[in-house]
């Protein structure tokens, strides 16, 4: 493909670091992907870039821009997505997953250096063949599943397998391409259902947008159908039906205009245990298709390395939402859980043991409202000295985070338990009749609000201290990161590595992690009793950003001059679309304070009498 033939593509020939250009494999509503020469290696690569056509556009000096202000925040935070995809990538090494290189930043974007697999996709393969020979399947679908064992073992899905992200190498090995789950940004954004997946090979689970309760479970549905015509030789189009449409079909008992299962289509000596394997994988309901690749090995009568099933998945649980306006499904998803209800089915989630909260250990509050309710709840932190910022040493510092100094927290103050939740700020949005950020579906309650800018939160602590009588206000950076080691120096406030489902970012192991916020309160406290300081949402704090701390305040006072012409806010402690150096204690973050996008949020400090 001639990069030509798109506006935005880089030319033949250019040079992006030491790879040379030499045409284009592919373009999509996320990005492009190119081929290249690696002139330091003398050998060819694919390179993927993070051009997402709804959100950017390149100019004429080749720089990846976003095409309004209004979309800055959410291009930026496609761009965290998909470098956070590519860290996680990266780690998997195996003969039938597409390598990763490395990732690098230019132009204004992000790129993604991979392994060229020279070969057919199974796409063009069938095409001209039709099917597949009886050993040709068992082979095809025996080296996906080892090369998905490897993906789910680190909690990770693929979520767009089909034939054309198949390549079968000359050799006739298949390698898997392309994973979805960055792509997911885009459609987010774009409230786009087919950007999210591809008809026909999609389970019904991805039919929602939002949806948190995708696992293997969802991969083994699209693996079932790409080997399904494989061995039925059945085309895409009206022969591949879409799973709600299946849903519906089962719904009615309409079973003879359902696909017909494999063990009855497929001809010519295929192996039985192969095909009773398919029929279970294209299972409509999640709950009855195997939940693990042990489990799904079985079926094959094949042993399997010992890894940690997957636990089946349990109808997720509801948010603690006591409030009359409880958050509205999409009519789409409304449609689809009205089906499984008809069909005695359900929608399902995918759960794990979280760690138990710690006992608070310093005194808490709420303060009542001249409205009626009450605020947040608080805890009293101790005064003390600490060091800020991280030693030269620290895995992923960025040099904005020093010099490190001592910083003393002489004042008395509290700070919120919990970041400020959908409960607390709907009052305020009731009082004052102000604008209602979208929860995106995720549900209201326990969960933070997201979608508020530094302007937002401000105004909500205004509220707040007009209704308590006290002084509410956003911490200061100092106050934030002394709260968040809570009398630690390591680069979180459990040790120096993320560990498994400490925290909701990409890469923390939750059952959250890349998909949407946690209720608060879901993981375990740091030793002053506050949650989530680390991920889940990344916090505005007061000061406005300099790229160094020298003339930082170190009394514990927020940093509000010298800024610069265009002032920006910081925010702190990533969040769910972060990956986990993102999370440190000492990791900076910035944006324009008007900005709202949906990973940002705040808790509130209060002042105390001396």
């Amino acid at each position: 493909m001639n990069p030509q033939d798109h506006a935005y593509a880089l030319p033949a020939g250019y040079m992006l670091e030491e790879y040379r250009i030499e045409g284009m494999l592919g373009r999509g509503g996320f990005g492009m992907t190119y081929l290249a020469q690696d002139t330091h290696l003398n050998k060819r690569v694919a390179i993927k870039e993070y051009l997402p056509n709804d959100l950017a556009m390149r100019d004429a000096e080749r720089t990846v821009r976003p095409k309004s202000s209004a979309d800055a925040g959410n291009y930026r935070w496609g761009l965290e997505r998909f470098l956070a995809e590519a860290q996680v990538l990266a780690g998997f090494d195996h003969a039938h997953i597409n390598k990763v290189y490395r990732r690098f930043q230019a132009h204004g974007t992000a790129y993604l250096v991979l392994e060229y697999v020279s070969g057919e996709t199974l796409s063009d393969r069938l095409r001209r063949m039709k099917v597949l020979t009886p050993e040709e399947a068992w082979r095809l679908f025996t080296e996906l599943l080892s090369g998905l064992e490897v993906v789910h073992r680190q909690d990770y899905v693929h979520r767009d397998i089909k034939p054309l992200n198949i390549m079968l190498r000359e050799d006739g090995a298949s390698v898997l391409l392309d994973f979805g789950a960055a792509r997911q940004v885009v459609g987010q954004l774009s409230k786009s259902i087919t950007s999210l997946l591809t008809p026909g090979y999609a389970p019904i689970e991805q039919y929602d947008s939002k949806a948190a309760h995708v696992g293997p479970w969802s991969d083994f549905y699209a693996l079932g159908v790409t080997v399904y015509r494989c061995v039925t030789g059945v085309s895409e189009g009206a022969a591949l039906l879409e799973a709600p449409a299946r849903m519906v079909l089962q719904a009615r008992s309409e079973a003879e205009k359902d696909m017909r299962p494999a063990a009855e289509v497929a001809r010519g000596g295929y192996d039985r245990r192969l095909l009773r394997a398919i029929d279970e994988c294209m299972k409509v309901d999640g709950r009855e298709r195997p939940q693990s690749v042990a489990a799904l090995r079985s079926l094959l009568g094949e042993g399997s390395e010992p890894v940690p099933p997957n636990p089946p998945p349990s109808p997720p649980q509801p948010d603690e939402d006591k409030d009359k306006d409880k958050d509205k499904p999409s009519p789409l998803v409304t449609f689809v859980c009205a089906v499984l209800a008809f069909g005695g089915l359900g929608l399902w989630g995918a759960s794990k043991g979280l760690f138990s909260p710690s006992p608070p250990l310093s005194p808490a509050f709420r303060d009542a409202l001249k409205s009626g309710g009450e605020g947040p709840e608080m805890v009293v932190l101790p005064t003390g000295r600490f060091r800020m910022g991280s030693p030269s040493g620290e895995e992923g510092r960025d040099d904005d985070e020093g010099p490190v100094r001592t910083v003393t927290i002489g004042k008395r103050i509290a700070m919120g338990r919990y970041e400020v939740t959908f409960a607390d700020y709907d009052r305020f949005v009731a009082a004052t009749s102000g604008r209602r950020p979208d929860d995106l579906g995720w549900g209201r309650g326990s969960r933070p609000v997201i979608g508020v800018s530094q302007k937002d939160a401000k105004a909500y602590a205004a509220w707040l201290s007009a209704q308590t009588g006290k002084t509410y206000r956003l911490p200061s950076e100092s106050e934030w990161e002394y709260a968040a080691r809570a009398g630690t120096e390591t680069a979180y406030s459990w040790g120096n590595e993320i560990g498994f489902n400490r925290a909701n970012c990409v890469g923390c192991g939750s059952v959250w992690y890349n998909r949407q916020t946690a209720p608060v309160g879901s993981f375990a406290a740091n030793a002053f009793g506050l949650f989530d300081m680390h991920g889940n949402v990344d916090e505005w704090v007061e000061d406005c950003y300099v790229d160094s701390y020298v003339g930082a305040p170190s009394d514990g006072s927020a940093r509000t001059s010298g800024c610069g012409a265009n002032v920006l806010a910081v925010e702190r402690g990533g969040s769910w679309v972060f990956s986990p150096q993102g999370l440190r204690s000492a990791n900076r973050d910035w944006d324009s304070p008007s900005n709202r996008i949906n990973d940002n949020g705040f808790r509130l400090v209060q002042d105390l009498n001396p």
